[in-house]
C-alpha cells in the first residue's frame, strides 16, 4: 500500500494549504487550499487519491497551531487515515533549509511534508482523547486562565492601595476578604476614613463581615488612613478620590464576576473528574491533590499511550539537554521544556511536596543537593521526572501509591516523615552552598559586563 504524505499548514481563521508527496518526497499533485470543514477534507483526499493508481493512504502532517488541528484529525480518525503532529521548532528548522529568507504557506507545507522522510522519529501519531477527557482538560485550562485574572486583578488593587494609604492591605487578615472588600467599596478617600473616626470606623468593619473582627484593625486601618492624608494634603487638583473611588468598584464587580465564574468552572471539574477518575488514586501519590489530579489526568489522559518511562519523561520536558562530542559529554544542562508548561509547572509543584513526604523523593533530592551540588530548582526537576513514572504506573496499574524506604518496604505516613527528617534532611551548609554559587556567578558576571563596557568606551572615538 502507497502512503502519501499531505503536509497541511494550517490557518486559523484562513484556508488551509496542502501539499502531497509520496514516500520518496516527490510531488504527486499540485498544491491546493482547503476550508476546514467536512466538504473541504473530502475534497483534499479525492485531489490526492486520484493521482495514484493503486491503493494508497493519506497521512496528514501538521503543527499545533491553536485548535485548528482538531478538525482534521477527527476527519483523519473516522476515514482511517493517520494524523501526524510535527514540533513546530523542527519544521521551522527545515523551512530555513529549503529558503532561508522566505516564508509561505505553501513552503511550510513542503516543509511538512517532507518530514518522515527527512526525519520519521520527529513526528508522532495524534492522540485523541475520549471526550470526558478531553472536556476535563480543557476546564482546568479555563480555570487556569480565570485564577491568572483573578491573581491580577488583585495585584492591581494591591498597587492602587499602596499609594493610594500605604499598608492599608496588611492591615487586613485576608487583604481580598468579605471584609476588606467591603470596606475598598465605599472607603478608598482616606479623608473619609480620617473623618469617620476610630470609634466609627470599628462599628464599619464590624458590620462588613460576618465573623469578630482581629484585635486592633480599626487603629490599623485608621493609622494607614492617615498617613493617606499626610501625603495628598492640599493635593486636590492632582488626585480625584470620587474617580477613584469608581475605578475601585469596577476592580471589586470584575473580581467577584471572575470568582463566581471560578466556583461553576471548579464544579464542572469535580463533577468530570469524578467520572474520568473515579478512584482518584492519582491522588495517593504525595504531593498529587484535589487540585493538580484533574490537571495531571487531563493531560496525560491515557497512560497506555506511552509505551515506556522515557518517551513519558520526555513529553513533559523535564529531562535534561545532551550534549555529546568524542570522549565529552557535558552534564547540568538546561532541560528540554518539550510539552505543555502547565504540566511542568505541575510537575514541580506536585514534587516540591511530595520530597517532603515520600521517603524515595526525598533521596533523589538529598543527593541532588549534597551530593551533585545542585540547586534547589534542578533538584526539584530531577525528583520530576521519578514523580511521573509514579504518576504512570499508578494510571496504568489502577491502584493506589504505596510509600516505601530507601529498602522498599511499605511504611506509614508517619514513619516515612520521621525517616525524611532524620536522614534525608538537606543541612543548611549544602542550601547556603549552592545560594553562594549563584551569587559568585552572578558577581563575575557582573564584573566582566563592566570590564568590557569600560574598554567599549575607552575605544569609542571622540566626537568632532
Amino acid at each position: 500500500m502507497v502512503v502519501l504524505n499531505i503536509g497541511v499548514d494550517l490557518g486559523v481563521t484562513s484556508k488551509h494549504h496542502a501539499e502531497v508527496k509520496n514516500g520518496e518526497g516527490i510531488e504527486v499533485c499540485s498544491s491546493v487550499t482547503f476550508a476546514g470543514t467536512k466538504e473541504g477534507f473530502d475534497m483534499v483526499s479525492e485531489h490526492a487519491l486520484q493521482h495514484v493508481n493503486e491503493e494508497a493512504k493519506l497521512r496528514f502532517i501538521c503543527e499545533p497551531t491553536s485548535m485548528s488541528w482538531f478538525p482534521l484529525a477527527v476527519y483523519a480518525k473516522r476515514e482511517g487515515h493517520e494524523m501526524m503532529r510535527v514540533k513546530a521548532q523542527k519544521s521551522h528548522d527545515l523551512r530555513k533549509y529549503y529558503a532561508r529568507h522566505s516564508k509561505s504557506d505553501k513552503l511550510d507545507a513542503k516543509a511538512l511534508a517532507m518530514m518522515p522522510i527527512v526525519d520519521r522519529e520527529s513526528i508522532e501519531e495524534v492522540y485523541l482523547p475520549d471526550k470526558v477527557t478531553n472536556a476535563l482538560d480543557r476546564r482546568c485550562r479555563q480555570r487556569e486562565k480565570i485564577s491568572k485574572e483573578i491573581a491580577s486583578i488583585k495585584t492591581r488593587m494591591k498597587s492602587l492601595y499602596h499609594w493610594v494609604m500605604p499598608g492599608l492591605t496588611d492591615c487586613f487578615e485576608d487583604p481580598y476578604g468579605e471584609r476588606a472588600k467591603a470596606f475598598y467599596k465605599k472607603y478608598t478617600n482616606p479623608f473619609n476614613v480620617k473623618q469617620l473616626g476610630i470609634s466609627r470606623l470599628r462599628r464599619v468593619l464590624e458590620k462588613a463581615g460576618r465573623q469578630q473582627t482581629s484585635e486592633g484593625l480599626a487603629e490599623r486601618v485608621y493609622e494607614a488612613a492617615i498617613k493617606g492624608c499626610e501625603l495628598y494634603d492640599h493635593c486636590g487638583e492632582y488626585i480625584d478620590f470620587d474617580e477613584l473611588q469608581k475605578e475601585v468598584e469596577c476592580e471589586l464587580q470584575l473580581l467577584e464576576s471572575h470568582e463566581k465564574v471560578q466556583k461553576k468552572v471548579d464544579e464542572a471539574i469535580n463533577r468530570l473528574y469524578e467520572g474520568a477518575h473515579p478512584t482518584k488514586n492519582i491522588e495517593t501519590i504525595p504531593g498529587i491533590g484535589e487540585t493538580l489530579g484533574p490537571v495531571f489526568l487531563g493531560i496525560i489522559a491515557n497512560s497506555d499511550r506511552f509505551s515506556s518511562q522515557s518517551k513519558a519523561r520526555g513529553y513533559s520536558g523535564m529531562i535534561p539537554r545532551q550534549k555529546d562530542s568524542g570522549e565529552s559529554s557535558k552534564k547540568g544542562l538546561n532541560i528540554t521544556k518539550d510539552g505543555p508548561s502547565r504540566y511542568r509547572r505541575a510537575l514541580y509543584l506536585a514534587s516540591d511536596t511530595g520530597r517532603q513526604w515520600d521517603p524515595q523523593f526525598a533521596k533523589v533530592y538529598y543527593d541532588q543537593m549534597v551530593y551533585k551540588g545542585n540547586c534547589h530548582t534542578q533538584a526539584v526537576c530531577a525528583v520530576s521526572t521519578h514523580l511521573i513514572g509514579r504518576i504512570i504506573r499508578v494510571l496504568k496499574d489502577k491502584r493506589p501509591y504505596e510509600l516505601r524506604d530507601l529498602e522498599g518496604k511499605s511504611i506509614t505516613k508517619k514513619e516515612a516523615k520521621i525517616l525524611i527528617k532524620r536522614e534525608l534532611t538537606v543541612p543548611e551548609e549544602a542550601r547556603k552552598r549552592t545560594r553562594s554559587r549563584r551569587k559568585t556567578k552572578g558577581y563575575k558576571r557582573n564584573q566582566i559586563r563592566g570590564i568590557a563596557q569600560k574598554q567599549s568606551s575607552r575605544s569609542a572615538p571622540y566626537p568632532s
